[in-house]
């Protein structure tokens, strides 16, 4: 794995405490690890490029935030040409 991603100690070290804590600091886990947090935050941007961290993510909770009802809703035109299409 090592290897082909050319993963270093300190990649291995981000990638360990962010699986403990997702949402730590960049300047946070950057003390930890005594480095900045303009180097942490460039070495997770070539993380989630070579695909090793798959992103963040947000789950909020619709209901506390008013949200009763979610909708999804498509629309399909028979003759496009009628229609200005942006």
């Amino acid at each position: 794995m090592n290897s082909k991603l050319n993963l270093d100690k300190l990649d291995l070290q981000i990638i360990e405490h962010m699986m403990d804590d997702a949402e730590i600091s960049y300047a946070d886990l950057g003390k930890k690890l005594f480095v900045s947090g303009g180097t942490i935050h460039v070495r997770i941007k070539k993380l989630q490029k070579d695909g090793v961290v798959k992103g963040t993510r947000l789950n909020p909770d619709l209901k506390l935030l008013g949200y009763d009802v979610i909708a999804f809703i498509g629309i399909y035109l028979r003759e496009r040409a009628r229609y200005m299409i942006r």
